[in-house]
């Protein structure tokens, strides 16, 4: 229900006259060379009214736009249909559906839908700023950032009226819940992990916890047989935040199974055996939001199978019919299990770092790029139009790559970089160009000289 990941070491790598050196520093980069699942993109449409879909059901998206709850028809991506809404000055931030009926959050408004095309009011109740809300049978259970968890009787499934509040339960600063057989189950900055006896909703209890110096930004929590999965935005001291997945066997005594490290990881969708989340690759010269594929099977060992590197931007991640979703506001974005690899994105910087624009002196060029896969990464330089590739590597996806070369005429010269993945897949060309002067000296006085040199943007003006 909540906001939004995977550390890469910084790796330098120095070739200077054919001598090479590489020097890594701290990494949880996981290779993935011998994995031949890919996530590939099926569909990209809009959304009407800048929707922001919370539920989506029976090709039905649920959710608010621009004038209120709105309901989308799904079932043709390319022809996405408004078919019925309820006009509102409010800002909804979570929904959740109970048969015929929308329980939406902020205040806590209950929706008629049993007619898709025609929203109606059933009830509400003001005067509790509600941030989640989820239903079970006549009870509705919500959470407070500030006021914890407050459970209303409305009294009929069938027909919820007049919803009374019939208990409280003080846990604060709640990020998510989650309901889990008798138990609700909350996460929060302050308290960690709670689970909640529910059985007497007018009594509840905290039976069981995870402490919160082990979870400090706990922002979700997904839960799958008797087993809870919480993405912790991120940890103290630059730690590494990750997946924390949580034995509730034993509800009094909840017990952390493994935890996969991964950095600023959002919201977090668990199916069968896989668990899929938005992280963020990065290192001190460039970073990537991926969406990240971990096999769940061995809960002790999740094992990340597949990448997907730059969506455009965050979102929610749902499952549907084998199609995997990533919903934001004003789009939806579908993809799928695939055996077909992706191309590389396209290089992050390129061209001259370091070195002498002159006849027979060494320059030094950069490439920096990464693999839409996280596989690792060649990268091959041209250095004229018509000329041969040289290639260098396998290096790890987003490796900053320097190499030398020397020109042995003078004028105007372009070169020409691009990333290639171990399948073979590459990027676009990119190019530089720049001016190579002789080795006279006498051509223009001596501090020119050395000003032009450092000044790429000069030559180019000035084409001596």
């Amino acid at each position: 229900m909540k906001k939004n990941i995977l550390i890469l070491g910084l790796v330098t790598i120095l070739i200077v006259s054919g001598f090479s050196t590489v020097s890594f520093g701290k990494s949880n980069q996981i290779s993935t060379k011998n994995n031949k699942m890919y996530l590939t993109e099926v569909t990209r449409c809009e959304l009407p009214e800048n929707m922001y879909p919370k539920i989506i059901e029976d090709g039905l998206a649920y959710g608010t736009g621009e004038t209120g709850f709105i309901i989308v028809d799904i079932n043709d991506l390319d022809n996405l249909k408004i078919i019925g809404k309820y006009e509102s000055d409010d800002t909804y931030s979570d929904l959740y559906k109970q048969g015929d009926f929308v329980y939406i959050s902020d205040d806590l408004l209950v929706l008629d839908v049993s007619d898709p095309s025609n929203p109606k009011y059933q009830t509400s109740i003001e005067g509790y700023s509600v941030s989640d809300v989820v239903v079970r049978d006549r009870y509705v259970f919500t959470s407070t950032y500030t006021g914890g968890i407050k459970i209303f009787n409305i009294h009929d499934p069938d027909n919820p009226t007049d919803p009374e509040l019939i208990s409280s339960l003080e846990i604060y600063y709640i990020t998510d819940i989650e309901l889990n057989n008798d138990y609700l189950i909350t996460v929060s900055f302050v308290e960690g992990l709670k689970v909640v006896d529910i059985r007497y909703p007018s009594m509840p209890k905290i039976i069981g916890s995870y402490p919160g110096d082990l979870l400090f930004q706990p922002y979700s929590v997904k839960i799958q047989n008797n087993v809870a999965f919480i993405n912790d935005y991120h940890l103290p001291n630059n730690e590494i935040g990750g997946i924390n997945i949580i034995d509730l066997s034993n509800p009094k005594n909840p017990s952390l199974i493994s935890k996969y490290d991964i950095q600023y990881p959002s919201s977090v969708s668990v199916q069968n055996n896989y668990l899929f989340t938005e992280a963020e690759l990065f290192d001190e010269t460039w970073n990537h939001d991926s969406l990240v594929v971990l096999d769940i099977t061995d809960l002790n060992n999740p094992n990340p199978i597949c990448y997907y590197m730059e969506p455009p931007a965050v979102g929610r991640i749902e499952i549907i019919n084998d199609l995997f979703y990533l919903i934001q506001r004003g789009r939806i974005i579908t993809y799928k299990f695939s055996n077909e690899n992706n191309p590389p994105l396209d290089v992050d910087h390129f061209g001259w770092e370091d070195g002498h624009f002159r006849v027979g002196q060494e320059m030094k060029f950069e490439i920096c790029g990464a693999d839409r896969d996280n596989e690792e990464v060649y990268y091959e330089f041209k250095w004229d139009e018509s000329g041969s590739i040289d290639t260098y590597g396998p290096f790890p996806s987003g490796t900053e790559f320097t190499v030398s070369h020397i020109f042995n005429s003078r004028g105007e010269k372009t070169i020409y970089g691009r990333i290639k993945d171990i399948n073979g897949a590459c990027s676009e060309w990119v190019a530089d160009s720049f001016f190579i002067y002789s080795k006279s000296k006498s051509i223009i006085p001596n501090l020119l000289s050395r000003l032009l040199e450092n000044s790429p943007v000069l030559h180019r003006i000035l084409k001596i």
